[in-house]
């Protein structure tokens, strides 16, 4: 059913008329360029009476493949507001834009009429004072986070990591220039004050402490602008907090005072708060010497007090539980993961291994990344000149800064000989190193008992022909050790190998590489990643081989011979062998 069939129905149950473009300016509602609105004119009961209601229906160009949006009239709704799901531009939420609404195109006329009883029914139940309260209580961020007036000001710019709201809350404030855009960090724990602290000097911020007053928030009905007078009522509302505050405001600038409060209405541990700004109050003569006003009579005084309003703030979650709960869905127990070795495998797994509930990663490399690197590296041409393990180590703390980042910048033969116990404190090691005397001296040092932890060691043969995965339980390591020796799990054959083929030389020794696409590395560590994610989540008893074979056809056009295993594997086959 085309519009204007729609159009021609929709009028004999309703009083509707088409929107000229040219009118949309002058109406002043953001409504979709290329489409088309349509005014619909009705009447509900409301309040004891009728009220005439306006809506107007903007069906964008790409209708119905797009949902249209519903407003109501401004005029109409500013004498009833503030009603639940009307926003602050008077669209109506019709639909949850996070769900996958599929619009029935074989039955639009009730599709469009479905539209216009739910606006109407929306309108309606803004007369029940206890609907509305509860819609509030369950949308509260949504209605706190709009400004509601020229002179109200509200700023998404906090941050937080409570998961135990019963402890005391503390703060600090970016200094020099904002965190992303975060100005404020609240936090319970001095290990989360750590770790941002860590990350903001790494972006070129400084922190400075500031006071928080936890207090009870009870408004729960918008508008929620306030005046300086407004927000000394709620603090009010507890002496015990408003003696606290009065000394907050004899030893503290205002801009240095946050007044935080959780919503306690939903499950989930979200901070709002408001702090004040710092007044250019030249000093005043008042039948003595000239003084300033104290913060508490700049607040309180009828002038500033009625005429100021509080800079309202939000503080986003990120806490390791929200981020592990809005990821996965569930709470899922930690780990942690130290990796050797950068280069293009190693860096390409961190990719995999960031999204797994881990909270402290050690990474172990001596080498710079190179321009030469970047095709294959997971990090690009912005590192060229460090060190992997930092540039690995920000690009981890970008996904996440509540996580702990321990860098050496050292061989891991030197860590084994000097600091065991460093390797020994995670509960995994990951090697990509590509080298079997490293690999080997790895597996000596767990079977002498240095190392005592479960270890993963992962290499590819030339033009990726295979991928190996070793997970080795100490226990196992000679039997390891044996293997790698005399590996017979490789695709490619050690006999009659050309060398000129599978290890190309860049003008000068030193400067040889074995060649393999970082699209076949992908493939690789894509099929081997859920048995990785579960050594790392529930470690694993068994002692196993994982071997990826990569695409015969094009190793076989290098003129590559195979192995006897190699030739009896198809392409892309993942094939598990014990290693005892």
């Amino acid at each position: 059913m085309e519009l204007e069939d729609l159009f021609e129905h929709l009028c004999k149950t309703e009083k509707c008329r088409i929107v000229d473009a040219g009118e949309y300016e002058g109406l002043k509602y953001p409504f979709t360029k290329g489409g088309q609105v349509w005014e619909i004119t009705s009447e509900i009961t409301f309040e004891g009476g009728y009220i005439e209601l306006v809506f107007y229906l903007d069906f964008p160009p790409d209708f119905p493949y797009k949902l249209p949006k519903l407003y109501i009239k401004e005029d109409i709704y500013d004498p009833i507001k503030y009603i639940p799901h009307v926003n602050k531009d008077c669209s109506i939420c019709i639909f949850d834009d996070g769900l996958n609404t599929v619009i029935p195109k074989d039955d639009l006329l009730d599709f469009v009429e479905f539209i216009l009883y739910r606006g109407k029914k929306i309108i309606k139940d803004g007369e029940d004072n206890s609907y509305k309260e509860a819609e509030f209580k369950k949308e509260f961020k949504a209605y706190w986070d709009l400004e509601y007036s020229n002179k109200d000001e509200i700023f998404l710019i906090g941050l937080h990591s409570v998961s135990d709201p019963t402890k005391e809350i503390k703060g600090v404030a970016f200094q020099g220039k904002s965190l992303a855009r975060y100005h404020y960090f609240l936090y319970t724990e001095e290990e989360d004050l750590m770790k941002i602290k860590a990350y903001a000097k790494s972006k070129g911020c400084d922190i400075k402490k500031v006071a928080v007053i936890e207090i009870d928030f009870t408004k729960t009905i918008p508008p929620f602008q306030m005046t300086y007078e407004d927000s000394l009522d709620h603090i009010k509302k507890v002496q015990e907090k408003y003696q606290l505050f009065k000394q907050l405001c004899k030893t503290k600038s205002l801009n240095e005072i946050l007044v935080v409060f959780r919503n306690r209405e939903v499950d989930s541990i979200e901070y709002y708060g408001w702090n004040y700004e710092e007044l250019q109050i030249p000093p005043r003569k008042q039948g003595g010497p000239r003084r300033r006003p104290t913060n508490l009579e700049i607040l309180s005084a009828s002038g500033w007090g009625k005429s100021k309003h509080v800079r309202r703030l939000t503080f986003d979650n990120l806490s390791v539980e929200r981020l592990s709960k809005r990821a996965s869905g569930v709470i899922e127990e930690e780990s942690c993961i130290l990796c050797t070795g950068l280069g293009s495998v190693g860096s390409n797994l961190i990719y995999f291994l960031k999204n797994l509930p881990v909270n402290r990663f050690g990474l172990i490399d001596p080498e710079k990344l190179g321009a030469e690197n970047i095709k294959r590296n997971l990090m690009g041409f912005s590192g060229v000149g460090d060190y992997k393990v930092d540039v690995l180590g920000d690009y981890l703390l970008d996904c996440n800064p509540m996580i702990e980042i321990q860098r050496l910048k050292v061989r891991v033969a030197t860590v084994i000989q000097k600091k065991p116990d460093f390797i020994n404190s995670y509960d995994i090691h990951i090697v990509a190193v590509g080298k079997t005397m490293v690999e080997e001296y790895i597996l000596n040092a767990m079977e002498s008992g240095v190392l005592t932890k479960p270890t993963i060691m992962l290499w590819v043969e030339p033009y990726l022909a295979s991928g190996q995965v070793l997970f080795v339980n100490p226990a196992d390591a000679k039997a390891a050790q044996n293997l790698i020796r005399n590996f017979k799990y490789a695709v490619l054959t050690n006999e009659d190998i050309n060398m000129d083929v599978v290890y190309l030389v860049e003008g000068s020794c030193q400067s040889g590489y074995f060649p393999y696409s970082s699209t076949y590395l992908t493939q690789f560590l894509a099929a081997v990643f859920p048995s990785l994610k579960e050594a790392v989540l529930i470690g694993f008893n068994k002692s196993e081989v994982y071997t990826w074979v990569g695409d015969k056809d094009f190793v076989a056009s290098k003129g590559l011979k195979f192995s006897d295993f190699g030739e009896a594997q198809s392409s892309f086959t993942l094939i598990k062998n014990e290693i005892v």
